[in-house]
Protein backbone atom coordinates (compact mmCIF):
# COMPACT_ATOMS: atom_id res chain seq x y z
CA UNK A 1 0.00 0.00 0.00
CA UNK A 2 0.81 3.41 -0.45
CA UNK A 3 2.02 6.07 1.81
CA UNK A 4 -0.47 8.44 0.81
CA UNK A 5 -3.05 5.62 1.12
CA UNK A 6 -2.24 4.93 4.59
CA UNK A 7 -1.98 8.62 5.23
CA UNK A 8 -5.90 9.01 4.62
CA UNK A 9 -6.90 5.90 5.95
CA UNK A 10 -5.56 7.34 8.95
CA UNK A 11 -6.91 10.82 8.73
CA UNK A 12 -10.72 8.86 8.20
CA UNK A 13 -10.07 6.49 10.96
CA UNK A 14 -9.28 9.62 13.70
CA UNK A 15 -12.30 11.46 11.93
CA UNK A 16 -14.97 8.48 12.48
CA UNK A 17 -13.93 8.31 15.78
CA UNK A 18 -14.22 12.35 16.73
CA UNK A 19 -17.95 12.05 15.14
CA UNK A 20 -18.55 8.55 17.43
CA UNK A 21 -17.73 10.63 20.17
CA UNK A 22 -19.48 13.54 19.42
CA UNK A 23 -22.39 11.39 18.67
CA UNK A 24 -22.49 9.48 21.88
CA UNK A 25 -22.10 12.75 23.49
CA UNK A 26 -24.84 14.47 21.77
CA UNK A 27 -26.82 11.18 23.00
CA UNK A 28 -25.86 11.80 26.57
CA UNK A 29 -27.29 15.17 26.33
CA UNK A 30 -30.71 14.51 24.89
CA UNK A 31 -30.77 12.04 27.52
CA UNK A 32 -30.61 14.71 30.32
CA UNK A 33 -32.81 16.86 28.76
CA UNK A 34 -35.59 13.88 28.91
CA UNK A 35 -35.32 13.22 32.00
CA UNK A 36 -35.83 16.67 33.21
CA UNK A 37 -38.56 17.29 30.97
CA UNK A 38 -40.13 14.14 32.07
CA UNK A 39 -43.30 14.44 34.80
CA UNK A 40 -43.14 11.44 36.59
CA UNK A 41 -46.84 10.64 37.10
CA UNK A 42 -48.91 7.79 38.08
CA UNK A 43 -50.75 6.33 35.19
CA UNK A 44 -54.65 7.55 34.95
CA UNK A 45 -57.15 4.87 36.50
CA UNK A 46 -59.51 3.95 34.09
CA UNK A 47 -62.63 5.69 33.86
CA UNK A 48 -65.59 3.80 35.81
CA UNK A 49 -67.79 4.81 32.73
CA UNK A 50 -65.73 2.17 30.59
CA UNK A 51 -66.59 -0.40 33.31
CA UNK A 52 -70.17 -1.63 33.34
CA UNK A 53 -72.05 -1.17 36.76
CA UNK A 54 -73.46 -4.19 38.29
CA UNK A 55 -76.91 -5.03 37.32
CA UNK A 56 -76.09 -4.15 33.88
CA UNK A 57 -77.44 -6.52 31.40
CA UNK A 58 -74.52 -7.40 28.79
CA UNK A 59 -74.48 -8.27 25.22
CA UNK A 60 -72.43 -11.48 23.61
CA UNK A 61 -69.48 -9.16 22.52
CA UNK A 62 -69.08 -8.01 25.73
CA UNK A 63 -69.68 -10.41 28.06
CA UNK A 64 -67.34 -12.41 25.71
CA UNK A 65 -64.85 -9.18 26.20
CA UNK A 66 -65.29 -9.12 29.94
CA UNK A 67 -64.50 -13.43 30.46
CA UNK A 68 -61.34 -12.92 27.73
CA UNK A 69 -62.98 -15.27 25.21
CA UNK A 70 -64.81 -15.19 21.67
CA UNK A 71 -68.34 -14.44 21.03
CA UNK A 72 -68.22 -17.93 18.76
CA UNK A 73 -67.48 -19.72 22.74
CA UNK A 74 -70.51 -18.08 23.87
CA UNK A 75 -72.18 -18.89 20.99
CA UNK A 76 -71.27 -22.38 21.34
CA UNK A 77 -71.91 -22.65 24.98
CA UNK A 78 -75.51 -22.01 24.67
CA UNK A 79 -76.20 -24.51 22.60
CA UNK A 80 -73.85 -27.50 24.10
CA UNK A 81 -74.13 -25.75 27.38
CA UNK A 82 -71.08 -25.36 29.98
CA UNK A 83 -71.66 -21.87 29.88
CA UNK A 84 -72.94 -19.10 31.80
CA UNK A 85 -76.87 -18.65 31.99
CA UNK A 86 -78.28 -16.25 29.36
CA UNK A 87 -81.33 -13.93 29.14
CA UNK A 88 -83.38 -13.88 25.56
CA UNK A 89 -85.44 -11.09 25.08
CA UNK A 90 -86.54 -11.35 21.48
CA UNK A 91 -83.51 -12.58 19.07
CA UNK A 92 -80.85 -10.60 21.25
CA UNK A 93 -79.48 -12.68 23.91
CA UNK A 94 -77.70 -11.11 27.41
CA UNK A 95 -75.96 -11.90 29.81
CA UNK A 96 -76.22 -10.51 33.82
CA UNK A 97 -72.50 -9.33 34.83
CA UNK A 98 -73.17 -10.59 38.20
CA UNK A 99 -74.17 -14.17 36.51
CA UNK A 100 -70.57 -13.92 34.93
CA UNK A 101 -68.95 -12.89 37.68
CA UNK A 102 -70.44 -15.99 39.67
CA UNK A 103 -69.43 -17.89 36.43
CA UNK A 104 -65.94 -16.99 36.55
CA UNK A 105 -65.49 -17.68 40.52
CA UNK A 106 -67.19 -21.15 39.97
CA UNK A 107 -64.25 -22.14 37.31
CA UNK A 108 -61.48 -21.65 39.93
CA UNK A 109 -59.27 -24.94 40.56
CA UNK A 110 -56.95 -25.41 43.19
CA UNK A 111 -55.24 -28.12 40.47
CA UNK A 112 -55.39 -29.01 36.86
CA UNK A 113 -56.60 -32.71 38.39
CA UNK A 114 -59.90 -30.82 39.29
CA UNK A 115 -60.79 -29.15 35.90
CA UNK A 116 -61.18 -33.05 34.52
CA UNK A 117 -64.29 -33.55 36.55
CA UNK A 118 -65.92 -30.80 34.85
CA UNK A 119 -64.92 -31.74 31.15
CA UNK A 120 -66.47 -35.25 32.21
CA UNK A 121 -69.71 -33.39 33.43
CA UNK A 122 -69.64 -31.33 30.00
CA UNK A 123 -68.83 -34.32 27.88
CA UNK A 124 -72.15 -36.49 29.48
CA UNK A 125 -74.28 -32.97 28.71
CA UNK A 126 -72.71 -33.04 25.39
CA UNK A 127 -73.41 -37.24 24.75
CA UNK A 128 -77.20 -36.72 26.06
CA UNK A 129 -77.44 -33.87 23.56
CA UNK A 130 -75.87 -35.20 20.65
CA UNK A 131 -74.93 -38.76 20.97
CA UNK A 132 -71.79 -40.01 19.49
CA UNK A 133 -72.73 -41.75 16.18
CA UNK A 134 -70.37 -44.95 16.22
CA UNK A 135 -69.45 -46.59 12.67
CA UNK A 136 -71.22 -50.13 12.41
CA UNK A 137 -68.40 -52.73 10.91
Amino acid sequence: MSDEFLTVLTRLARERSRLLTQEASLWAELSEALTRASVKTEPAPLPEATKPPSGTLLRVHQAADLLGLSAGTLDKWRVTGGGPEFIKLGRRILYRRETLEEFISGKMKPHTSAYSADTSVARQKLDHIAPTRRRSV
